[in-house]
């Protein structure tokens, strides 16, 4: 009797101790697991160093969008969004790893890499025009992390993983299965022209994150009077937006 009762108290700390984390990190990444499918007329895709992306040839500054969680290109397509940056300049937006057709598991080291990559990519295929960055919420960290931009838009963006996770679930669960990763407010000392735009109430990362933010890039943010996390759907964040890239 005292063997099974033993293997019962093993499994019952197994779930205790590794149930939370692996729920935790099973939330960082949801990838949706609806197909891509084709890009929009007017649309190439391509692959680079397994990460798949849709570019958009334009005039002026070549702009990456990284998309948020729970999306890949297909919904990007989807909800319209395309639409919205094609003023922007020459567009590319891409596939994180593990996400749509991009190859790779999603971590924060592979975001981060893949991220890097294709900046370098745009560079070499662009040499002569600037070279700007915009993510949206966990896009917005990934974004941070890359260097020399002429410009980084980040669209409700979180000051760290780990702080954004501490509004979510109890500090001893983000301790434990939260990695210490996409510490944004550290890295707004490496850019030197940066949009902040955040809702006010935005229930998924707080409108605090977005001030933080902004402050520790010494600006002043775009805070839109909205609803929801979403603002991405709103005129006024792609206005702010094209006023950033295409100032007057």
């Amino acid at each position: 009797m005292r063997t099974p009762l033993l293997v019962l108290a093993l499994v019952l700390v197994l779930v205790l101790v590794w149930g939370p984390r692996w729920l935790v990190q099973s939330a960082l990444f949801p990838a949706p697991k609806t197909e891509v499918g084709q890009p929009p007329p007017g649309w190439q895709s391509g692959r680079h160093q397994g990460t798949s992306y849709w570019i958009h040839e334009g005039e002026g500054p070549v702009v990456l969008y990284f998309h948020g969680n729970g999306e890949h290109l297909g919904t990007i397509r989807d909800s319209g969004l395309l639409q919205d940056l094609l003023s922007l300049g020459t567009v590319i937006c891409i596939d994180f790893p593990g996400y749509g057709n991009s190859l790779g598991k999603a971590t924060p080291d592979n975001l981060i890499h893949a991220a890097r990559s294709m900046a370098d990519w745009a560079r070499s295929q662009y040499p002569d025009r600037p070279l700007y960055a915009v993510g949206w919420s966990l896009g917005a960290a990934v974004a941070a992390q890359l260097d020399g931009l002429d410009g980084l838009v980040l669209l409700s963006p979180w000051t760290s993983l780990e702080n954004v996770s501490k509004d979510h679930y109890p500090s001893f669960v983000v301790w434990w299965a939260v990695p210490k990763a996409f510490d944004t407010l550290s890295r707004m000392s490496h850019h030197q022209r940066v949009l902040v735009v955040h809702g006010d109430h935005d229930p998924v990362i707080p409108h605090k994150h977005g001030l933080a933010v902004a402050a520790a890039a010494g600006i002043q943010p775009i805070t839109l009077q909205l609803q929801g996390h979403v603002i991405i759907d709103s005129d006024a964040c792609w206005k702010a937006v094209r006023g950033f890239i295409h100032p007057l």
